[in-house]
């Protein structure tokens, strides 16, 4: 079952009659209605997947296709955690653990969220993942609709 759709888009260039894809240097991230079911349950508020099985091509260029997605709702805990939408950190090996904040920034969020791929966003990447595979954004789609299910909840 697709869970969440993960896409690494590409421009195609044509350089001396030869075409040539390039990846451009973000990551889309659509949740689904699954995914914001998943999130806004409190006995749940979690949702994974495998690049394999979120993506088109089964992969994205940087990572293998076993690596994966994993998206935490979680409620703050400090007063700053109230202004965060959400959070990235990657393990050693590349997989992706974010956390998407309950918070009073995420009900202002727009339906398509852009984050830089650096700090605060960015609170851990110990291999340097992100700036080897050329990722300096991370888009997310639908936080509207997660956080109009969260105030529905």
């Amino acid at each position: 079952m697709l869970i969440m759709f993960v896409e690494r888009p590409r421009s195609i260039e044509l350089t001396d009659g030869k075409t040539r894809a390039t990846d451009f240097d973000w990551i889309d991230i659509e949740l689904t209605d699954k995914d914001t079911e998943l999130l806004a349950d409190p006995s749940i508020a979690y949702t994974t997947d495998r690049f394999m099985g979120c993506t088109e091509d089964g992969t994205i260029n940087g990572w293998a296709p076993e690596d994966k997605i994993h998206v935490r709702l979680e409620s703050p805990r400090e007063p700053e955690d109230d202004n965060k939408v959400a959070e990235l950190r990657l393990d050693p090996g590349g997989d992706l653990y974010f956390t998407i904040w309950n918070s009073t920034a995420l009900r202002s969020a727009q339906q398509h969220t852009e984050f830089l791929a650096e700090a605060p966003f960015v609170t851990s990447d110990p291999s340097g993942k992100l700036g080897h595979a050329g990722i300096k954004a991370v888009r997310f789609h639908n936080m509207v609709d997660l956080a109009t299910r969260l105030t529905e909840s």
